[in-house]
């Protein structure tokens, strides 16, 4: 304890030599013989013991290599029409068959042998699982008759206004700023189109979308724009049974995507990314 304290206060060995012969004397004179050497400590590092660090050789001071223990695991199946209590029975098995006295007890204790359940799914989930990634794997198919417009070139899609199951974008331009707008339509960009276009239009319908709000915002102003029209991408709708819809997470998918692009005239709502869908609806009882 004298030898740490003085070392640590120390700052190099000759102020150590020049003060240790006090404490040696002081030493000897109640019984205790020991020679004070410099040893150079962390002030602040302590060992595991909680007592401080000392600063040896390189060779001293490598750390010790630890390897980790080789663990042998039991996954037995879950199943609630099990009764019995397997982990239990399991852990007795190690205990009786390889007790301390067994020359193979190093191997096989329960340090080394570990149960888990194993939770994996039903044969009827593994089916269900195999035909959705079966039938998943071909896009929607496009229709055949891709416009109906009667003058094609007015079509706002490049003469595709019916195409279904779509992530569009749309951008306004006004001056020197263009905003955009995100959206998704279950049915045909046509039908969407129209509803966009009596939003903007019927003033009672201005708070329809964000869109509507900024053309709104815009014809109050009496400022000039122009709407230009993309698709962003083609999905599939959402089926009856299934935990996703494939619509929403691409649309949320865009918005993130316009997020990180650091657009800062992106009129969708940071809130939209957190929304419930909307399809799920249709598959409730109320909706029949």
């Amino acid at each position: 304890m004298v030898n740490r304290r003085l070392a640590q206060l120390s700052s190099n060995e000759e102020v150590f030599d020049s003060a240790k012969k006090d404490y040696e004397e002081a030493l000897s004179r109640s019984g205790y013989n020991s020679e004070l050497t410099y040893k150079r400590f962390k002030r602040d590092a302590t060992n595991s013991d909680g007592k401080p660090q000392q600063l040896e050789s390189s060779k001293t001071n490598q750390r010790k290599r630890t390897r980790k223990r080789n663990v042998t695991w039991f996954n037995p199946p879950f199943s609630q029409n099990v009764d019995t209590n397997i982990g239990r029975k399991f852990l007795s098995l190690i205990d009786k068959h390889f007790p301390k006295n067994n020359k193979y007890h190093k191997l096989f204790n329960r340090n080394t042998l570990k149960i888990s359940y194993s939770c994996m799914p039903n044969i009827g989930q593994v089916i269900k699982n195999h035909n959705k990634s079966i039938l998943d794997q071909n896009e929607p198919e496009l229709p055949k008759k891709r416009c109906n417009c009667r003058e094609k070139t007015t079509c706002p899609l490049q003469n595709k206004c019916l195409t279904e199951c779509v992530i569009y974008k749309a951008q306004v331009t006004s001056g020197n700023e263009t905003s955009t707008y995100i959206g998704l339509t279950e049915g045909t960009f046509k039908k969407r189109y129209t509803s966009h276009k009596s939003s903007f239009s019927n003033e009672k319908l201005r708070l329809s979308s964000e869109l509507s709000k900024k053309i709104w915002s815009l014809k109050d102003d009496g400022k000039q724009y122009k709407i230009t029209w993309d698709i962003v991408k083609r999905t599939s709708p959402r089926k009856a049974g299934n935990n996703t819809c494939d619509l929403c997470n691409t649309e949320k998918l865009a918005i993130i995507q316009e997020i990180r692009r650091k657009n800062t005239h992106l009129l969708n709502k940071k809130s939209e990314i957190v929304s419930k869908c909307r399809h799920v609806n249709k598959f409730l009882l109320k909706s029949f």
